[in-house]
Order: structure tokens, then C-alpha cells, then sequence
């Protein structure tokens, strides 16, 4: 057994010790060799996270991009379409073009009166909530 491997798998473990002496090095060895095939063991008995928890966090965690406010970044409860086809929150675009009346995407003008309300895009957010509760 070299130093090295014995080294190795303790710093591997945090320990830190300096050992001495041969037998020193054989028995950490032994430890470590031991405390790996335990671990190991167990890890196969109890799976680490159940497969259907992991996709309820991935879908709590995964808000669609098409429901954010491309002004705010965040998840829309109001959304607005313009007529290029741009979704927003629509007090931060109200807010946005009270500074000027350009669509923020595409640079072209905007007026308040261009926007319309995106019951679709309301209703596709509401429902990904609702899911998103039925998770919790």
C-alpha cells in the first residue's frame, strides 16, 4: 500500500491526519475502505430522492418562459399582448411606455391603446399554477 492512495481517500474525507508509519497507513486504509463500502451499501438500500418527488420540484421549480414578463422577468398575473406579439405584465409595460412609446422588444412604436388582454395566456399561467399548488 503506498502513502499516496492512503493520502488520497483521507483527504478525500476531510480527516487530515498525518500518519507516520506504515501500519498507521494500512489501518486509516482499512477505515476508509470500510466507511466506502458501508456508504455504498446503504446508498443502495435507500434510494437518495424518490423519482416522482424529483419531478414535482423540477415543475415547481420550471416556470415556462412564454409566462414571464419579458420587461420584469417575472411571472405574469395580468398579461397583455402588443401587436407584434409580445406578452407583458401590463402594469410594467404601462409603466414602461409612460417613458416612451416604443415596443421594449422590437423598438417600433407602441401606444396603450395597441395593447390587448391575453385571456389565453391567462388562463395557460392560471392552470400552471394550479398545478403547482396540487404539488405542494
Amino acid at each position: 500500500m503506498s502513502k499516496w492512495k492512503a493520502g488520497i481517500a483521507l483527504a478525500a474525507l476531510g480527516i487530515g491526519l498525518v500518519l507516520n508509519n506504515e501500519q498507521e497507513i494500512k489501518e486509516s486504509y482499512q477505515k476508509v475502505k470500510t466507511w466506502v463500502k458501508e456508504k455504498v451499501r446503504k446508498d443502495k438500500k435507500e434510494p437518495a430522492v424518490d423519482n416522482e418527488e424529483r419531478k414535482r420540484e423540477d415543475k415547481k421549480n420550471e416556470i415556462p418562459e412564454r409566462f414571464l414578463c419579458r420587461i420584469s422577468g417575472k411571472l405574469m398575473e395580468d398579461p397583455v399582448i402588443s401587436p407584434y406579439g409580445h406578452c407583458f405584465e401590463k402594469q410594467e409595460i404601462e409603466k414602461y411606455l409612460k417613458m416612451q412609446e416604443l415596443c421594449p422588444i422590437t423598438g417600433k412604436p407602441l401606444a396603450l391603446a395597441d395593447l390587448t388582454p391575453s385571456f389565453t395566456t391567462r388562463a395557460a399561467i392560471n392552470k400552471f399554477k394550479g398545478e403547482i399548488n396540487a404539488l405542494i
